[in-house]
């Protein structure tokens, strides 16, 4: 998931720009969180991107080669792994992905 995100945050950030990858610890389990500072993703497209094969479709992304697979996949992963995803503005321009993940039930670590 995360090789994917950054993949992907490569692919539509200037490459003079940086991508933050931060790792807190939430009351829940973890947080990972990708950020980049690129053009960001609008409103209307967030509700998409996770679905198979549904690219943006603007003038300077048909210069992004791809298949519309990266994010399904991670969404697919994610899903597998009880994992949520969210994407959201990041400030000043660009998207964050954040991956919120759960402790498990049982957490026995006397074993």
């Amino acid at each position: 998931m995360l090789s994917a995100l950054l993949d992907n945050a490569g692919k539509y950030s200037p490459a003079d720009q940086p991508i933050t990858v931060t790792l807190a610890a939430t009351a829940q389990g973890g947080r990972l969180t990708v950020a980049d500072l690129g053009r960001g993703i609008a409103d209307a497209d967030k509700a998409h991107i996770f679905e198979r094969f549904y690219r943006v479709s603007d003038a300077q992304n048909r210069q992004v080669t791809g298949t519309g697979l990266g994010l399904a996949i991670v969404a697919q992963l994610a899903h597998l792994n009880h994992v949520t995803i969210a994407v959201h503005d990041n400030q000043p321009a660009g998207s964050r992905f954040v991956l919120d993940f759960q402790r498990p039930q049982s957490e026995n670590l006397s074993d």
